[in-house]
């Protein structure tokens, strides 16, 4: 489960760790300093090569992409986001590499549409194909009650 600004992101899936993340992007923070803190080596050459308009919105590409990796295996923030090294933001969602102990065998990663203000990824640890679907918020009540 995860929540920022107006959205809360559920992830519900059998047979397989899963875990979401959605972030609003925000100019408010020190981006280069939390950049430094949670992108690997690559991502940050890529992420300072970006023109300064675009770094918001990739840097919380690259933060949902790690948190929803991280909350599936059950590590959280705590696992170590500068680790997990994903693609770039304005390319398919995928794990690229993860340094030391705790990362999946396998990952099938994604991104979530929340609008041009968010940025949200979902993560399984499953070599399987995945079957996406995702329900409006008027629905989760209802598959919650299930």
């Amino acid at each position: 489960m995860s929540h920022s600004g107006e959205w809360v992101a559920l992830a519900l899936a059998r047979e397989a760790p899963v875990g979401v993340d959605v972030e609003r992007i925000s100019e408010a923070r020190d981006l280069a300093g939390l950049a430094g803190y949670s992108l690997a080596d690559d991502e940050q050459r890529a992420w300072n090569a970006l023109p300064e308009k675009d770094r918001a919105g990739a840097f919380f590409g690259y933060w949902a992409r790690k948190e929803a990796l991280l909350k599936a295996t059950g590590l959280g923030l705590s696992g170590g986001l500068r680790r997990v090294a994903v693609s770039r933001p304005d390319t398919e969602a995928r794990l690229l590499s993860w340094e030391g102990g705790g990362g999946p065998g396998a990952a099938w990663l994604s991104d979530l549409d929340r609008g041009p203000e968010y940025r949200s990824a979902l993560a399984v640890l499953t070599d399987r194909e995945v079957a996406l679907t995702v329900h409006p918020p008027e629905r989760t009540a209802d598959l919650l009650r299930r």
